[in-house]
């Protein structure tokens, strides 16, 4: 769930960074695109933790539980803090998609994990 959260993280900045407004800095710090390095830095936070993760869990199931985690972070999260709009289709897909996630992690009405 972390490397998720490091995703969600990288994604945001990424798309903050090629449409932020920073003209209030000097130039070359606009060039820079200083947004830009701290996302690459989320994407390696993301690869190192999940690669520590994949120390005990099975690749079949932990990525793509880690990939669909990370698709509905990054929908809701780009809705709150981004104000992107998603349509009932839409947060129907990503009922669906939780739905998969639950069945990829075994989890079983009445069980729990």
């Amino acid at each position: 769930m972390l490397a998720a959260f490091f995703s969600t993280l990288g994604n945001l900045l990424l798309k903050i960074s090629k449409t932020a407004n920073l003209h209030f800095l000097p130039d070359w710090v606009v060039e820079l695109r200083p947004l830009f390095f701290v996302a690459i830095a989320f994407y390696m936070l993301n690869l190192l933790v999940f690669s520590r993760a994949l120390e005990s869990l099975p690749v079949n199931t932990s990525y793509p539980i880690l990939a669909s985690l990370g698709f509905v972070m990054l929908a809701v999260s780009s809705a709150f803090f981004l104000n992107e709009t998603m349509s009932i289709f839409q947060v129907g897909g990503l009922v669906v998609i939780l739905v998969g996630i639950f069945m990829l992690a075994g989890v079983q009405p009445g069980r729990g994990l």
